[in-house]
């Protein structure tokens, strides 16, 4: 059943994001200064991830780290204040584990009864010689949902980092990234675009990073940015040169390339920024021959077969029109678009009218319909699984590269050629 209210406005705590950034990072140890209920949420995040990306993407994530604290706000706190059990808890902290860093994640009930966390912190850190950082997480204050990760390389970079380091022109820094949750694919493709300018060291902090690796942040040639959420990006940009001032070196404005256009505009940035213009000609030309070779390829395989693409992302996340063009590319014929059960009554409309605008000629159904129809001699490309396609192909919205372009070509081959039913890109 399509939703007939539109999404609502969600303002969300950084607790999450924040705590993912650094989950796995050894000798940091994190305190969630809010009721337990919170920790019990942000845990369950990490559990339910590892799972995700393990059933679905077969990629194994470093053990838990067992470093997730929470001093447990209750209503005693929330009418004296909660300064005292969270001075109790670091100290508790220190004596049993004796980390080497300690972040502590002010939550909403913290910012809403006022405690001073950046005084209890400081005079922790004075007392015991340990790194205490506050990090505030409180989203109905801050309205943002992705700052978690910038906020937390900030906060480290601010404490650790050396901009005295001796600059690595081989090396790029890109923020905004967990690359716990990039496939390994993906993080080859970052490398193999950047190689081009001779860049081989791709850092992507803070994740799964040492104190003695953040500490090296600083020797990074050129900062790049990753914003998968579009709204996002000036807020990317912004952090970026901030960092490449400080550093006096440049900056991409342009996010990661997430399409075969952003790809090639994107080694036209490098190529500028570096001052290497004439290496950049030569990774275009190559890009776009190494594509065409490759839809030339398949072509021979995939001319003729039946595809259709179930959506269940908001057209505001994912424009389909380049997906849609590289299957006929390759001369697949696509028969329905199926609007999935998790789009609302307007985002459904949003895509009626772009396919129109578009002229794309193909008959557009609901989920409804589609789960009493057959379509054995076709495969559902879809963004969301679902039981009762026969077979299926479930995508990402983005990928990285044309590299991710051409394994996405190459994983619909291959579920066509050995007549599989299900395939996860």
């Amino acid at each position: 059943m399509i939703k007939k209210t539109n999404r609502k406005k969600v303002i969300h705590c950084n607790l999450n994001d924040i705590y993912m950034s650094v989950a796995f990072n050894k000798g940091i140890v994190v305190v969630l200064h809010a009721p337990k209920s919170c920790s019990h949420i942000v845990y369950n995040a990490l559990l339910d991830s590892r799972r995700r990306i393990a059933l679905r993407y077969h990629k194994k994530l470093p053990a838990l780290n067992d470093n997730l604290f929470v001093t447990g706000i209750s209503d005693k706190e929330t009418i004296f204040g909660g300064e005292k059990l969270l001075k109790n808890t670091l100290e508790e902290i220190i004596k049993e584990k004796n980390p080497e860093c300690i972040i502590v994640i002010s939550g909403c009930v913290a910012g809403v009864i006022g405690d001073d966390v950046q005084s209890v912190c400081t005079n922790t850190e004075a007392l015991s010689g340990i790194p205490v950082i506050n990090i505030p997480g409180a989203g109905f204050m801050s309205n943002q949902q992705q700052e978690g990760i910038l906020l937390t390389t900030k906060f480290l970079y601010e404490k650790f980092a050396d901009n005295n380091i001796r600059k690595n022109n081989k090396s790029a820094l890109i923020f905004g990234i967990n690359k716990l949750y990039l496939l390994p694919q993906d993080i080859e493709e970052i490398k193999r675009l950047y190689n081009y300018f001779n860049i081989d060291t791709i850092m992507l902090p803070p994740a799964n990073m040492t104190l003695k690796e953040i500490k090296t942040i600083g020797s990074a040639g050129i900062v790049g940015i990753n914003a998968i959420i579009s709204s996002k990006l000036e807020e990317y940009k912004k952090f970026a040169e901030s960092f490449a001032a400080k550093l006096k070196i440049p900056a991409i404005e342009s996010r990661l390339p997430l399409t075969i256009n952003e790809t090639l505009v994107y080694l036209r940035e490098l190529g500028e920024k570096l001052n290497m213009q004439e290496t950049a000609d030569y990774a275009i030309l190559s890009e776009i021959r190494r594509l065409e070779k490759k839809i030339n390829e398949l072509r021979v395989y995939l001319s003729g077969k039946n595809c259709i693409l179930a959506i269940s992302h908001s057209i505001k996340f994912w424009n389909p029109m380049e997906f849609l063009h590289l299957l006929q590319d390759v001369g697949i014929k696509i028969k329905y678009i199926i609007l999935l059960e998790e789009l609302t009554v307007k985002e459904c409309e949003e895509y009626k009218i772009f396919f129109a605008k578009h002229r794309l000629d193909v008959k557009i159904i609901y989920e409804k319909e589609a789960s009493i129809l057959s379509f054995t001699d076709s495969v559902v490309i879809t963004t969301d699984y679902r039981g009762f396609f026969q077979r299926q192909y479930c995508i990402k919205r983005k990928r990285i590269g044309i590299g991710g372009t051409i394994r996405l070509l190459e994983r619909l081959n291959i579920l066509f050629q050995e007549n599989r039913s299900l395939m996860n890109e």
